[in-house]
């Protein structure tokens, strides 16, 4: 088929997005969207890409060419094939995609054209429709068609194919026999999804591909059958039948019938405790598991990243962190939507910076980071929001961030694919990973219900987020219900404060408000960290400088009671010190 300027853009004016086919570009170029028109004249191929096209195609891939022999049951539209034999056979029809989305089948499933695939539909990928070896057959924009009816023609195609191959010799005398079995294995299909019309139509181009002239009689066997269903005869043949007079099976008469619906299990008492469930498995005893939601929430300066990544990295290379301890190691996945990239990095290279001073490996490739530099430098203008406003107005209630989930989602996969080992993501923070009103439940509604089924399909997240002005996690009160664990962190007062070298060093206090898995344990007391320049960390109880001065003095051979309360750092009275010393003895705090 020679192609013409004209045929350019008569096709372009049915939306097709066209190149040159594989293997028939020009020398130096790539695949493109974009070709001028001289370079698709000049094609010896053309191709059209689905997505682009907004097309979906229908592709006849029997290589006995029975199937093709079918595709007048599908409506007229744009349709393209090719010389076999001197004759010319639609391969090819090509569909608009309606509102619903794209039609997915294939006959048989999973199978190659090489191992007998039948029928199937292109919908993402790009169908060769002109030039060499190619005819365009029905030269006219792609028709739209509800994808339900043309699934149910699909399936019609798939069991017609098969019967023909089976079918008896024209002039056979049991001919007519054939004819009645089909006729009742056709009539029992639901009447909504295939009419009388349809059906008549399958048994006409049955004849005709067969050569069999007695057409009349043929299809008129279809409304009979129907009739005789409706009135009750139970003589009327069924599907095994036709297979048992034509010795054959018919596996796509099966396609007609409905997917049994799922029933969710009855499951007693008895039932309940011999299942063997899988448990939750503690990345980090007994804060973060494998399949929990956490949240990390203080006020600027509080060290909540400091922290989170110092959590990240210490999972990652399976070492314990202060006081908790890692049972299981994970890749991670931190996702910056606030700071550049060299300040995280910097941040990273400080909680490093311990384990390169002790000899303890890191382990890199387990450790992915995502910042909005990485998402720009790779053509990208932003990381997609993870949740957005949504308002009262029922125009207003379309979920505009399942793009921004689907982004993590596919990294959170991709890591899994290289890893072996599903990561644990950070998201740094929700004020800028999102576009919500804070307060508002149905703002965060679609963040929080996608956040528990990523957590329940093993994919736990640590999400990091803003104090309110009266010190509690910002916004809605919802959020708190789908969580294990939530940390506030709160930059230390001066009283509390003690003397560190250096001039990068951390001083937070840490308390959990929320403590699913080590309520009323001694775990769940506040407890004062610390972090100095070279990335070490510390816990300590709460107390306030004076006190730490005490034990610091007592522990270094300091014993006496006037001696203590004669420094400079120790504030309480005299007569307290001996009281402050017994408690501390008590808590292990002194020797």
């Amino acid at each position: 088929m020679k192609i013409t300027i004209d045929d350019i853009n008569r096709w372009k004016s049915y939306g097709f997005v066209m190149t040159p086919t594989k293997n028939k570009i020009p020398l130096g170029e790539t695949w493109r969207k974009d070709w001028a028109d001289e370079d698709l004249v000049n094609a010896q191929q053309l191709a059209f890409y689905h997505k682009e096209s907004g097309a979906q195609t229908v592709d006849f891939d029997d290589l006995s060419f029975v199937a093709h022999g079918y595709s007048s049951l599908l409506p007229a539209t744009f349709t393209d094939g090719k010389v076999v034999n001197g004759k010319v056979i639609a391969t090819h029809k090509t569909y608009k995609i309606n509102g619903g989305g794209a039609a997915k089948f294939q006959y048989p499933k999973n199978k190659s054209k090489a191992e007998g695939l039948i029928l199937e539909t292109i919908y993402s990928k790009l169908a060769v429709f002109a030039g060499k070896d190619r005819v365009v057959i029905n030269d006219v924009p792609p028709a739209e068609i509800d994808n339900k009816d043309l699934i149910n023609r699909l399936k019609l195609i798939s069991f017609m194919q098969e019967v023909q191959k089976k079918w008896v010799k024209v002039g056979n005398k049991q001919s007519d026999e054939a004819h009645l079995r089909l006729a009742a294995a056709l009539a029992r299909l639901d009447e909504k999804a295939y009419s009388t019309s349809l059906l008549e139509a399958a048994v006409e181009q049955l004849c005709l591909n067969v050569g069999d002239k007695e057409i009349k009689n043929r299809i008129n066997k279809i409304s009979y059958q129907r009739e005789q269903l409706s009135n009750g005869v139970e003589t009327v043949y069924e599907i095994g039948e036709l297979g048992k007079f034509l010795n054959a099976n018919f596996p796509a008469y099966d396609l007609f019938k409905d997917k049994p619906k799922k029933e969710y299990p009855l499951i007693d008492s008895n039932t309940f405790s011999q299942i063997e469930y899988v448990k939750p498995k503690f990345l980090m005893y007994p804060l973060i598991t494998d399949k929990g939601a956490n949240c990390i929430y203080g006020n600027t300066g509080s060290g909540k990243t400091l922290f989170a990544m110092a959590m990240a990295i210490h999972i990652a290379s399976k070492r314990n962190f202060l006081d908790w301890q890692v049972q299981n190691a994970a890749p991670v996945l931190y996702v910056e939507g606030e700071l550049p990239a060299d300040d995280i990095r910097d941040r990273r290279n400080s909680i490093f910076q311990d384990f390169i001073d002790k000899n303890i490996p890191i382990r890199h490739e387990w450790i992915y980071f995502l910042t909005i530099d990485d998402a720009q430098m790779h053509g990208f203008d932003d990381i997609e929001p993870l949740a957005t406003r949504r308002g009262d107005a029922a125009a207003d209630q379309k979920d505009y961030a399942i793009t921004g989930r689907k982004l993590i989602e596919n990294l959170q996969e991709r890591i899994f694919k290289k890893c072996g080992v599903k990561p644990l993501t950070f998201l740094d923070n929700i004020g800028c990973l999102t576009d919500i009103d804070e307060n508002k439940q149905m703002d965060w509604s679609p963040f929080l219900d996608w956040t528990i089924r990523r957590k329940n399909r093993g994919y736990p997240c640590v999400w990091e987020h803003h104090s309110n002005k009266v010190g509690l996690s910002a916004g809605s009160e919802a959020k708190r219900r789908s969580l294990n664990t939530e940390m506030c962190l709160e930059e230390l007062a001066d009283d509390f404060r003690f003397n560190m070298a250096g001039t990068k060093n951390l001083q937070t206090k840490i308390t959990f408000t929320k403590k699913r898995h080590f309520g009323g344990s001694s775990w769940s007391k506040p407890k004062i960290l610390t972090m100095n320049e070279m990335g070490l960390w510390k816990c300590y109880p709460v107390l306030k400088k004076s006190d730490f001065r005490i034990i610091e003095l007592y522990n270094s051979g300091v014993t006496k009671i006037d001696d203590i309360a004669a420094d400079d750092d120790v504030t309480v009275k005299k007569a307290s010190i001996y009281n402050k010393i017994k408690e501390f003895q008590k808590e292990g705090f002194i020797k």
